[in-house]
């Protein structure tokens, strides 16, 4: 967009972290901002020039589906920032020309949804709504959304400085032609037929020419355990601290193996997506990663590609479920039970292990788990690094933390962050008439 000539004018938000981590980015590429805490979105003033684009992310607690979600809607306290926005609009000076929000697909059926409709349509702005996933751009991550793409009906890019009529004039045409206009009759006939089915589910063409060959899941990784064979305590001192701080303890793997939500680099189609609880909570906050030669011997694979533990892997049984069980077998074997190098690998590993003594269970309750120090880093369950969350979702190479961030606190911006890849898009779509098209 810079080679087009626009320019980035600001940026509000009630995270303070996220407010450290845009400041960081403006100090970078010298971007003005709006980050103090009283000029919050809640306290826009009625008269601050506004830019031709905005785009828009609120928060999405109020309308997701998720276990233990209230659903609370336009009742929730985290819905007032979009509520109090909509109320200024109609007494800007300037409205914006056009308009992109973002949200989980349960916006769509929320009252604010239909307080955002009700305002667009009186201020005169063509809107249309549709969901789209980064999957379908070739990226193997999931993270379906809603959108709303809206366009002032009377702006044009004739115009030099792109302005627009007062927005008295917009309400008296609006209510004039909203009842004979469709919701795509301000875009060109061919973004307003991609728009339309993109509105109706269907996986549009230019979605399709966009993508091209679907990227490996493995090409956006940081971190590659894939040979680390040796057991943990062998490994230099870099590897361990990687272990330390993004493999899953053994103890927490053995409480939810049954849950996790487990992809591997080179089997996977897609990482499912990530929430701001992912590292600290399990359960519906994104994939966890587990080395193909790993996945191959400990769990079942599905039709969509993902992996299922049936069992603790690292319980000290010897049953073939058992991770040293199967190294054990594989070892006794004459049949390599997977790859000849990954038969070798269990062979030299397959002896005795060292079971840790702060997981001994009391006797007769079950098997203990091995020591860390035992297990090699290739055989681990582990988190996806912030840098990996954050190419999953289209962040360019040079984006980076504040080191003040910690990966829990990344974990939590990136969580409430949206797809750079999905969102360039449709701004492409919508500013067809700024930059020739997409």
């Amino acid at each position: 967009m810079s080679a087009k000539g626009s320019r980035w004018c600001c940026a509000a938000d009630l995270y303070v972290k996220q407010q450290q981590q845009q400041q960081q980015q403006q100090q970078q590429q010298q971007r003005p901002t709006l980050l103090q805490p009283q000029q919050h979105v809640e306290g826009v003033a009625v008269s601050r020039p506004t830019p031709l684009l905005w785009t828009l992310s609120p928060p999405c607690q109020p309308y997701t589906t998720t276990a233990n979600s209230k659903q609370a809607d336009a009742q929730d306290a985290r819905a007032g920032s979009l509520a109090h926005l909509l109320q200024l609009m109609p007494q800007l000076q300037q409205l914006p020309s056009h308009i992109l929000l973002e949200n989980v697909p349960a916006f769509h059926a929320s009252h604010s949804h239909q307080q955002l409709q009700a305002v667009l349509q009186q201020l005169g702005y063509h809107a249309v709504d549709v969901v789209l996933c980064p999957s379908q751009l070739g990226v193997p991550h999931l993270r379906r959304r809603h959108y709303t793409l809206a366009k002032l009906r009377h702006w044009q890019r004739a115009h030099p400085q792109h302005q627009q009529p007062p927005a008295h004039q917009q309400n008296h045409s609006s209510s004039s032609s909203s009842s004979s206009s469709s919701s795509t009759d301000a875009f060109s006939e061919a973004t307003a037929a991609q728009l339309q089915q993109l509105a109706h589910g269907q996986p549009a063409a230019l979605v399709t020419a966009a993508a091209g060959q679907p990227r490996a899941l493995r090409s956006y990784l940081q971190l590659d355990w894939s040979q680390a064979s040796q057991p943990l305590r062998c490994c230099d001192a870099a590897l361990q601290q990687q272990v330390a701080r993004y493999a899953l303890p053994l103890p927490r793997v053995g409480r939810y193996f049954k849950v996790l939500d487990l992809v591997a680099p080179g089997s996977s189609r897609h990482s499912n997506c990530f929430t701001k609880g992912y590292g600290r909570s399990i359960l519906g906050t994104g994939s966890y990663l587990l080395e193909d030669a790993a996945a191959q011997l400990l769990a079942r694979q599905d039709s969509r590609g993902r992996w299922h533990l049936e069992r603790d892997p690292y319980c000290s049984s010897s049953s073939s479920s058992s991770l040293f069980g199967a190294a054990r077998q594989a070892a006794e074997s004459s049949q390599p039970c997977a790859s000849a190098e990954q038969h070798s690998m269990l062979q030299q590993h397959a002896g005795d292990v060292t079971l840790d003594p702060e997981q001994q269970p009391p006797a007769g309750q079950g098997s203990s788990q091995v020591a860390e120090a035992d297990v090699p880093p290739l055989l681990r369950v582990r988190c996806f690094t912030p840098r990996e969350v954050a190419s999953l979702q289209g962040f360019p190479a040079s984006f980076s933390f504040p080191e003040a961030i910690s990966d829990r606190q990344a974990y939590a911006l990136l969580g409430n962050s949206v797809s750079v890849d999905a969102v360039s898009f449709l701004v492409r779509l919508l500013l067809e008439d700024v930059i020739g098209g997409a």
